[in-house]
């Protein structure tokens, strides 16, 4: 009863609330309506339900994945963010090889946010905290030492993709990601923004 509640948000609510505000961009009329469809047949909890996948838009599936990205990985009143590196590994698993199209989507989805995603913060095995400022690689800036006592210089950037990178400069994947705004009083002056 209440999820029926809580699916009128896209299709009816919001919906109305477009035509309430003059919206009439026919793009975001489908986003808001179908963010919650199917993307391929057998996806359970989508609504609404009898919209088939091939009726919805390549930009409506790009914005599903980026709105179950968003969902995922941030904190709510109601759960923990999840890691984004699982957040990915997820989603490629649940919608890998479901249908040619979403293929397409997914991969270039997995390519763009990466499993560092460009602007977050993520832990080396020294304990230093480094900003990325490349997903591909990554390649981050360390900004604390290992004590996550910020740095009064500005350091090197390290392509972490080198092969021959030192065992304590590797990530820290025992450690969540964060956004800069989690970290923001550690990041020096020319990252907050």
């Amino acid at each position: 009863m209440e999820f029926d509640i809580v699916k009128t948000h896209s299709y009816k609510i919001g919906s109305e609330i477009l035509k309430k505000n003059d919206l009439k961009i026919p793009f975001v009329k489908n986003i808001v309506k179908y963010h919650h469809a199917k993307l391929y047949e057998g996806e359970n909890r989508c609504y609404p339900e009898k919209k088939s996948p091939l009726d919805i838009h390549l930009y409506v599936k790009i914005c599903k994945l980026a709105d179950i990205y968003d969902a995922m990985t941030s904190k709510r009143c109601y759960k923990d963010a999840f890691n984004q590196i699982s957040v990915v590994t997820d989603i490629f698993r649940q919608y890998a090889k479901k249908d040619k199209m979403l293929q397409y989507i997914l991969l270039s989805f997995v390519q763009t946010v990466g499993i560092y995603p460009t602007g977050s913060i993520l832990y080396l095995r020294n304990g230093q905290m480094a900003y990325v400022l490349e997903s591909a690689g990554p390649l981050v800036l360390p900004f604390t030492d290992t004590d996550e006592t910020p740095l009064f210089k500005s350091a090197e950037p390290i392509n972490l993709k080198n092969p021959n990178i030192n065992e304590e400069f590797k990530v820290d994947n025992r450690r969540s990601i964060k956004k800069p705004m989690e970290v923001f009083d550690l990041l020096p002056s020319y990252l907050q923004f």
